[in-house]
């Protein structure tokens, strides 16, 4: 009779880096297991991050300014409040990142992944996020004024009350996203793909350019009548 195999070794977590705080400016961090690793209030500007492991990571606070964080690894990483202005996230992965009012600032985020990712009352202004997935990411209330959507995919988003003005959505695929009481001051939608996307509320839709050109995949609801009032610019977070 054939004894039977053996069960296998129960499953051991990674080590979990208690880093709550720490002084790591400007350190080379590059491909660093940081999986499940506490960084709240960690001081990480100016550090390199590429290619590093930062899943389920607690970053909530830290300071993470100009940091380089180029193909890092961050899906379900919190980071709430977290300073990211400035940062290097091109081809990073933070998709269903918990980042309510983190400060995205200024980055560089191209081709960056935030699937389902939750950035309310986030501060994006300025940043580049061309041909990033934004999939399903919530953010309601975040202040993108001047950032560059341009070829990134936003289906299902929810960008309602979100200050937008002067933002790029240059042939953004915009499918079932919610611009609902957004502000559209100045947004160029040209070429963008639309299809059950919902523009109502947006009194500063009538300044929004491009939307002629938008190619319209399914049927929208566009208000145009709110788009002839003049807003009150949203307050962001």
């Amino acid at each position: 009779m054939t004894a039977p195999s053996p069960l296998p070794p129960p499953f051991a977590p990674p080590t979990r880096a208690e880093l709550r705080g720490a002084s790591l400016a400007g350190a080379d961090l590059r491909g660093a297991d940081l999986r499940f690793a506490n960084l709240n209030t960690a001081d990480l500007s100016g550090a390199d991050l590429s290619g590093a492991d930062l899943s389920g990571a607690e970053i909530s606070g830290a300071r993470l300014q100009d940091a380089n964080l180029r193909g890092a690894t961050l899906v379900g990483v919190c980071g709430i409040n977290a300073k990211l202005m400035g940062a290097v996230l091109d081809d990073a992965d933070l998709s269903r990142a918990f980042l309510h009012g983190a400060h995205l600032d200024g980055v560089s985020a191209r081709a960056t992944h935030f699937e389902w990712s939750r950035l309310m009352h986030a501060r994006l202004a300025g940043g580049r996020f061309v041909g990033a997935d934004l999939t399903g990411s919530a953010l309601r209330f975040a202040t993108a004024a001047g950032a560059d959507f341009s070829f990134a995919t936003l289906e299902f988003a929810d960008l309602a009350s979100a200050d937008l003005s002067g933002a790029l959505f240059h042939e953004a695929h915009l499918m079932s996203a919610n611009f609902d009481r957004a502000f559209l001051a100045g947004v160029d939608f040209t070429r963008a793909r639309l299809g059950r996307t919902l523009l109502v509320g947006c009194p500063s839709l009538h300044s929004a350019t491009g939307l002629a050109t938008a190619i319209d995949v399914a049927p929208s609801v566009i208000d145009l009548e709110a788009g002839r009032l003049e807003p009150d610019r949203p307050t962001g977070s």
